[in-house]
């Protein structure tokens, strides 16, 4: 049986605490210490979950051939895609961090193989100690201060893609629902029907 907590506004309370249990809720409520050092952060998030692909045809339907755009510069996923579909890419964005995380994503586009690149970012294996001098030399390049993604021992330690704080989130959320099946069972669910039940 799956747990049904957003079912109704008036019960959420009770039916998340017949779900996971009081002791976990109470844990849940209380800031942990991950969220206070993550709040602490000054990447917001480092991957976009959006799919870059559609902006990509939008931006071919009203303009087929290459051109200038305007963009918010987030995660850098979008930009790395669009670069070089466009003769010119101009990134904004309010946090300072998201632009050099995505100045890091183009230089590495530019500059890097696709495994130097998943390993400088994270997605790879690679040593902390060579992730860490990697950082140094590109953000010495980029002109880029040592913290700016977070303290740069947790920054070599995870890669970039894994230092946001929507990142840490995920992982917490990760190891908080790994243990209850039904959770799994409702994030599997692929059909909108059996998800809205």
């Amino acid at each position: 049986e799956t747990c049904s907590i957003f079912v109704s506004r008036k019960n959420k309370l009770t039916e998340l605490r017949s779900c996971i249990g009081n002791d976990n809720l109470i844990n849940m409520l209380i800031e942990p210490s991950w969220l206070a050092e993550a709040t602490m952060l000054p990447l917001a998030f480092a991957l976009v979950r959006e799919d870059p692909v559609l902006d990509l045809e939008v931006l071919r339907s009203v303009k087929p051939t290459a051109s200038r755009i305007a963009m918010v510069a987030s995660g850098g996923c979008t930009a790395a895609h669009l670069a070089e579909h466009v003769d010119y890419l101009h990134l904004i964005d309010p946090n300072p961090a998201q632009l050099a995380l995505t100045r890091l994503k183009l230089h590495l586009l530019r500059t890097a193989a696709l495994n130097e690149r998943l390993e400088m970012l994270g997605h790879l294996p690679l040593a902390a100690t060579e992730r860490h001098q990697r950082l140094l030399d590109v953000y010495e390049e980029l002109d880029l201060a040592h913290d700016c993604f977070g303290p740069i021992e947790q920054v070599a330690d995870l890669g970039p893609d894994f230092a946001g704080r929507y990142e840490r989130l995920f992982v917490q959320l990760q190891k908080r629902l790994s243990h209850h099946a039904e959770w799994k069972q409702i994030l599997s669910l692929e059909n909108p029907a059996l998800q809205a039940q």
